[in-house]
Parts: C-alpha cells; sequence; structure tokens
C-alpha cells in the first residue's frame, strides 16, 4: 500500500472513531460494518482502487464475491438497508451531523502542528444565509479557503450494473448526486460567487467493502451535468416524503469514486491554498 493511501486511510479511521457515531453504529438501518474500518475493508480499499483502467481494455474489477460480498448482497436483497421510517427531517438532521463531524475533524486535524502564535484554521456553515450555497467551509486566518459540499453513502447501490451502466460497480459508482433544480440552482451559485474553483463536493463514503472520504471539484460535476451524463430513476423511499408530500429526488448522477480524490489529497489540497505548511506529518 502506497504512502497516500495509507494516510488516507488511517485519516479516515481517525474521523470515524467520535463516540458521535456512536448511535448510528448501533442503527438496524445501517449495514453490519458501518464506520468499522477493518484489516479486511483495508486491503479491499487498496485492492480496487489501485486500479488504474487506462491499463486494462476489460474495464473496472467485478466484486469479488468474497464473504462481505454475499454479505452486503444479502442485506441488500432482504431490504435491510432501506431506511424505513426515517422522515427526512432525521435525514437532514443526519447530514448536518457529519458535517459538523468532518469540518470539526479537518481544522482540528490541521491546527494540530501549527505553534500557537499562527493563525488557525476553521469552519462555519456557509449556506446560513443563502441555501443555495455548499454546507460548509473552511478558513485560514479568517480568509475563506475552501467551499465543501458534504454528502453520505452509507449503503451500496449493489444493482448499478444492471439497472444504469455495465460498466459501472457497486463498490466505485455507488456515490450519487441529486439531478434536478437544487444542483443547478447550487452550481449557478457557486458560479455566480466566483467560488467555482475552491468549492468541492465531498462523500463520506462507508460502505461494507470501501471506507473513505472522497472529493471532486465542482467545476467537474458541472461538466457533467451540462453533459447530462446518464442517469437513474430510482424508485421511491418512505424517507423521500414529509407528511405525505414529496421532498426526494429520483433522479441521481453517478460520480466515479477513481476518477475523485481521496482524503489525503483533500488535507493536502487545503494546505497548499494557504501559507501555512506545517502540517509536515499529513504533506511532506
Amino acid at each position: 500500500m502506497n504512502k497516500e493511501m495509507n494516510y488516507a486511510i488511517s485519516l479516515y479511521k481517525s474521523l470515524v472513531s467520535t463516540s458521535s457515531l456512536t448511535n448510528l453504529k448501533q442503527s438496524q438501518s445501517h449495514h453490519f460494518s458501518i464506520f468499522s474500518p477493518s484489516s479486511e475493508s483495508n486491503e479491499l480499499y487498496q485492492d480496487y482502487l489501485s486500479f488504474e483502467k487506462k491499463n486494462s481494455s476489460e474495464g473496472y474489477p467485478p466484486r469479488k464475491n468474497d464473504a462481505t460480498c454475499k454479505k452486503c448482497t444479502k442485506l441488500t436483497s432482504a431490504k435491510s438497508l432501506q431506511k424505513n421510517s426515517e422522515s427526512k427531517s432525521s435525514d437532514i438532521k443526519q447530514a448536518e451531523l457529519f458535517e459538523k463531524l468532518l469540518g470539526e475533524f479537518i481544522v482540528f486535524r490541521l491546527n494540530k502542528n501549527l505553534k500557537e502564535s499562527d493563525s488557525k484554521y476553521t469552519y462555519q456553515r456557509a449556506d446560513s444565509e443563502l441555501k443555495r450555497m455548499p454546507d460548509i467551509k473552511i478558513q485560514f486566518g479568517g480568509e475563506d479557503i475552501l467551499y465543501l459540499e458534504v454528502k453520505a453513502i452509507l449503503k451500496p447501490f449493489v444493482k448499478v450494473s444492471e439497472l444504469v451502466n455495465r460498466e459501472y460497480r457497486c463498490y466505485s459508482h455507488s456515490a450519487t448526486l441529486d439531478v434536478g433544480d437544487k444542483l443547478k440552482n447550487q452550481l449557478n451559485e457557486i458560479d455566480r460567487k466566483g467560488i467555482l474553483q475552491k468549492t468541492i463536493y465531498v462523500y463520506w463514503y462507508d460502505i461494507p467493502c470501501i471506507k473513505g472520504v472522497f472529493w471532486e471539484f465542482s467545476s467537474n460535476v458541472k461538466d457533467r451535468y451540462l453533459e447530462q451524463e446518464s442517469t437513474y430513476k430510482r424508485l421511491s423511499a418512505p424517507s423521500d416524503f414529509d407528511n405525505d408530500k414529496k421532498v426526494g429526488n429520483d433522479n441521481k448522477m453517478y460520480l466515479n469514486l477513481f476518477e475523485m480524490n481521496d482524503f489525503f489529497e483533500l488535507f493536502c489540497l487545503i494546505v497548499s491554498k494557504t501559507k501555512s505548511h506545517q502540517v509536515s506529518d499529513i504533506c511532506n
């Protein structure tokens, strides 16, 4: 395992060690290894994501159909990964928890090795006044460095190769993005604010075989949106409704983990945008 990949895995392990995730770990609506990286999941991370499609004429590696795959498929078939009675409001609260934990972890980790006299990293909500803005922003010395739109993927789309694109894989193409007016308006607002190049879409990605944080620049997301890449209209779930009103989006865009950046590269991106390079144990 190369140094960068090892850092990415280690960073995610530290992120999910917080006690704030205890209730979600115990939730029956999530999978059997939620927020619990293991030597097995680390090996699968390496095996899957070290693959380079440009060196193969056979497409992405098929899923391994090992013990992890069999458990995952069985759970999905039994619909035990569905949210059942969860409401949209509880989805929003969960999303806000992920945003908070991610923001806190990033600034804590970045500030860890700074001197007391150095400027510090902070984070705050970026959408407080305007909901179309990304969720949070990272600041350094009071200057806006990076905007993050945070998503969480806690279950794989096992049938993505059957229902969307035969080249897609459940381990690498479960990072979905709602396609609709909300995305269009957000991308337009990001463009209008002139922050296209310092806004990223971040995925807290925790499925049984791949666990980590992955991200892509908003400019890439915008290109995909304008190209109208193939989307899949999934079946509605109970969490798509709030008091019998439809609030969820069935049309999805599928981002490719092989084309995204990892957690290690997220820290390096932030450091590269500041004059502070003392985070020596990460980006040296």
